[in-house]
Formats: C-alpha cells, structure tokens, sequence
C-alpha cells in the first residue's frame, strides 16, 4: 500500500495526464471538423460555378444529393440566367417555348401540392385526404433535350407516407424539410438511406424526425404548416448556422416561426411572431424571410419591412420571389377583378404593377424576365418584361399548381391532373 499523501499525488498526476489527453484530442476532432467543412464549402462552390457554367450553355449536370450538408446552401434551385438563351432585354419574348406534358404515373384522386426538380428527379408532395396515400413521391421524369423536352412519361423511384398530408417542402441536399398539414407536428424531416450520389440514393426515404410548435398555452389547438423556407449563415471560418422558416394557418401562436436544424435529427425552435393570419408562402435571402400573407400587411421582411396594398380585405398574398435585389409578391384575385387592385407587384430599383384577374399563384424569374402562373383561363402562363410593362401569355392545359425551374427547363404541376407541363425555349 502506498502513503495516503503519495496516493493523492500520484491521482492528481493521472487526471492532469487524462486532461492534457482529453485536451490533445479535442484540437485533433477540431482540426479535421474545420478542415472537412472549409472542404465541403468549397466543393459547394466549385458544383455552383459548374453549374452556372454548363446551365449558360445549355447543358445539365447533377450536383449529386449526397452533398455535404452543413455548409451555407440554399433551397433555390440551380437555373438558367436566361431561359430564352439570349441576353437582351426583349419587350416581349421573340421565341415561343416547347410546351411538353410528363404523365404522372399517380392517381388522379390525389390532390398533388408542390414541385421541385432535380437533374430530372421531380419531388412532389400531396395533401390527400385518404391515410394509406404516399405524402411524397420521387419520380423519374426522363432526360431534356437541348431545345425540347425528350420524355413524357415517368416512373415512380420511391415514395413516402409520412401520415398527415404535405402543404409544401424545401429541397436542401438530400433532405426534404416538409410543412406538415398536421396539428401533431408541423414540421418533418425526410433523409434518404444510402451514401451514393444519384438515383439509388432516392429509393429509400424515411421520416428523420418530426417537429411541433410550442403552444402559447396548455389548452390551445395547433395550427397546420402552409409555407416553408431553408436559411444557412456562416462560412469556413465561422460556425453555420441552418434555419427553417415555417408558416402556419391563423391561429391562437405564432404564425411564423425560425427553426434551427444546424443538426437536422434534432429541431429546435428559436423565435416567432404573430402575423395575424394565414402565411402562404416564404423565401429567404441573404438571412432576411420575406413572407406573403393573407393580413393587411400582405408582404412582410423579417427586417421590419411591411406592404399593405389596396384591396387587401378580399385579395391574399400568395406568393413571393427574389432575385438579384429584386423582389416580387402576387396575390390572388379576390374572386373578382378590380383593375385598381394589381395582382403582381415589382419592388427594385423601379417598381411596377400589374392587373392579372386570375390571380398570381407562383413565381420564378431570370435576368430579364419574369414568369407566372395564373388561374386565367388560357393564359396560365406569362411572361413579363421586368418593368411589366409588356407581357405574352401562353395556355396550358391546367389550373396550375407549383413552378420551378431545373437547369434551362420551366415545370409547372398541374393543380386538376397529375401532370407536369415541361417548358423550353428552343435556342
């Protein structure tokens, strides 16, 4: 046996060792972490660059889903700077797009909510008000050619029923962050099993984890999630942050709300605000949310920043976009028309309106133009110079639903059938 004074001496000596060990490796963990990251960021980097590239030139590329994902990304999708493959600045568009219908191989009994596409991957959720229908499905929708749309028919990758419907998601990497119509959780987190890049990756969807809002009171009844966007801050040198942005129906809470999922497995809520009523629809840029509503603010920033147009007691905000400092907001149309109460509204360096009876239901734009969808009749789609100033429409054969862009191709889903309307412009 040892003195009890040496004991002591020689315990101290082994934690001081354990510390110093403890210490060696937590540098080492620190080290990798920050070379890994700084590596994932700048091979976010160099796939945005190519895609950019090789979208100017009319080509397609596959990021890969696999991607890294704690590195500042968005849920925008990778899209031509010019879809009509001409840099001026055109009153109206000189070419007539190639308008090709992808057949969904779902049932037309299931009420089909947002589109995304990804190296001709569509992603789309449903609302259905039957239990055993899939909530998501991942659909191969054939491969684009230079001018047209080569394919029209599909086939179904993989599917998931995560229980409640889906209003809406965001696509980041290989993650869908979905706004759940469900009072039990408003939040879900989808991954897909796997580590390849491509489609095998997309076979085995699986329900990450779920998320509900914390109640302002014991007694008060949940709302669904109607609207959702993907925020991420930081850089090499700087801890990334990752936030949700989540949008819910009137009710007793918050009807907008920041959610961190830095670690997706594990959500937590950060802030919200009261908007009054019903969030339609979000986007996030450069750390700002701006949000469009069915209050009398019916476009909001989380900056402070409020609209409140004319004709907001019958019309809605409904849908936003931003790009390159320039912000839009289209509204319905209220169930009548009312030339003095414009449905599309152009905020940059000059701001313009726009009367559109049938309301504007989606948004994507490029350098030099802006496309929407409407409820119209034969006029569901147009297309818009950046001042408004002039426009030429084209028909499709549905009441849109959701548009979205991949590469130099438009999709539109269709809200009445389960279609996607595929649209190029032959260069």
């Amino acid at each position: 046996m040892c003195a009890r004074v040496a004991c002591r001496v020689d315990r101290r000596g082994m934690i001081l060792v354990d510390i110093i060990l403890a210490m060696s490796l937590a540098a080492f963990f620190v080290a990798i972490f920050s070379s890994t990251i700084y590596s994932a960021e700048q091979s976010f980097e160099r796939a945005h660059d190519s895609v950019a590239t090789s979208t100017a030139d009319g080509g397609n590329v596959s990021l890969g889903l696999a991607s890294p994902f704690h590195v500042p990304v968005s849920d925008m999708p990778y899209c031509s700077d010019d879809f009509m493959g001409s840099s001026s600045v055109s009153t109206t568009p000189a070419i007539t797009p190639v308008i090709s219908t992808i057949s969904l191989p779902i049932s037309p009994t299931i009420p089909l909510t947002h589109l995304e596409v990804r190296n001709n991957t569509a992603f789309i959720s449903t609302d259905s008000a039957v239990a055993s229908d899939p909530d998501l499905f991942v659909v191969n929708i054939g491969t684009v050619g230079k001018s047209i749309f080569v394919a029209t028919s599909s086939s179904i990758i993989s599917s998931i029923n995560t229980g409640p419907g889906i209003a809406t998601f965001s696509l980041v990497g290989k993650r869908i962050f979905a706004a759940a119509a469900s009072a039990a959780a408003q939040l879900h987190v989808i991954d897909f099993l796997g580590t390849q890049t491509g489609i095998t990756s997309l076979s085995q969807p699986f329900l990450e984890n779920k998320y509900k809002l914390p109640l302002p009171y014991a007694t008060a009844t949940p709302p669904y999630a109607t609207a959702i966007s993907f925020d991420s801050v930081g850089s090499a040198n700087q801890s990334v942050n990752s936030r949700i942005f989540l949008g819910t129906e009137k009710w007793d809470g918050d009807e907008f709300d920041t959610i961190d999922v830095t670690n997706p497995s594990f959500p937590a809520w950060t802030s919200g605000f009261e908007i009054g009523s019903k969030v339609n629809d979000i986007v996030a840029d450069s750390g700002i949310a701006y949000i469009a509503n069915a209050g009398t603010d019916q476009l909001i920033d989380t900056a402070g920043w409020r609209f409140s147009p004319t004709g907001w007691s019958r019309q809605e905000g409904e849908s936003v976009s931003i790009r390159g400092g320039r912000l839009i907001l289209g509204r319905t149309s209220g169930g009548y028309n009312i030339i003095t109460d414009p449905e599309l509204f152009v905020f940059a360096t000059t701001s313009a309106t726009k009367d559109i009876p049938g309301g504007v239901y989606g948004i994507i734009q490029d350098d030099n133009h802006i496309y929407a969808i409407t409820h119209q009749t034969s006029q569901e789609l147009q297309i818009f110079d950046l001042a408004l100033s002039t426009s030429t429409v084209f028909s499709l054969p549905t009441q849109p639903q959701s548009i979205t862009c991949d590469g130099d191709t438009i999709y539109v889903l269709s809200n009445t059938s389960p279609n996607i309307y595929a649209i190029k412009f032959a260069h």
